[in-house]
């Protein structure tokens, strides 16, 4: 089997869900992304790419972007030696934030 190109969740994590009146939406953001970092034991530096979407907007096309930019399919849109991606979603209202980090296999 070609291992080549094969794509993982090397970190994930989420927020509170509902109101959470002590954090703002952009504050709810940062806390997901740094959480998953932490999962993921990275620091921020080692992503390559961030795209971050709201529930409307087809997250789930998002994580195929990131995806396809990971196994070098993004064409003309294709950011070189993109190794690690970044996708934050954010649930709409009376939901949470989340965020998953995608990793090209072998990096870290």
């Amino acid at each position: 089997m070609n291992l080549s190109g094969r794509i993982a969740v090397v970190g994930a994590a989420g927020t509170e869900v509902g109101v959470v009146p002590s954090m703002s939406p952009t504050e709810l953001c940062v806390d997901a992304a740094l959480s998953a970092l932490r999962d993921a034991g990275l620091d921020k530096s080692a992503i390559d790419g961030l795209v971050t979407c709201k529930a409307f907007a087809e997250p789930n096309l998002y994580h195929a972007e990131a995806i396809w930019q990971l196994r070098r399919q993004a064409g003309e849109r294709q950011v070189e030696g993109a190794n690690l991606g970044l996708v934050h979603a954010q649930g709409g209202i009376m939901s949470s934030h989340a965020t998953a980090i995608f990793g090209r296999e072998g990096t870290r």
